[in-house]
């Protein structure tokens, strides 16, 4: 299956720390893509920082995975409110890693999930 272009929104140090393990799992970002205008055309690790229109537009085949720690759910809500279609955050897959990869929630089209330390998977779904 080919995977479509993986957008990191979050150029902040959680993203920094977390990115060799990220792609060692499989997910290389094409681009990471910001809110903050001081970091837009910067680079991060190697990748270049975008704002998210541009990254949009530069990758139409975007899947988006959420690379802060702080204020998920509020950067959740950001994204929808501009633009991003639910269908468009990056779903997890695969059967040697669990899904969250190292989160505390996963957002996906379909829904929320969180993982506890057991990697049992409880899920809640999103109505409308």
């Amino acid at each position: 299956m080919n995977r479509k272009s993986i957008v990191f929104y979050g150029a902040g140090r959680y993203a920094e720390t977390n990115l060799s393990r990220w792609i060692y799992k499989g997910l290389k970002p094409v681009c990471f893509a910001d809110s903050d205008e001081k970091k837009h055309y910067s680079e991060l690790c190697g990748f270049e920082v975008l704002p998210l229109d541009e990254a949009m537009r530069r990758f139409p085949d975007y899947e988006l995975l959420i690379s802060v720690k702080v204020g998920f759910f509020e950067v959740y809500e950001y994204l929808l409110e501009n633009g991003v279609p639910r269908e468009r955050f990056y779903k997890y897959s695969g059967p040697k890693w669990c899904p969250l990869i190292g989160r505390h929630f996963n957002i996906n089209g379909a829904g929320v999930s969180a993982c506890c330390l057991l990697n049992a998977v409880v899920s809640s779904r999103f109505h409308g």
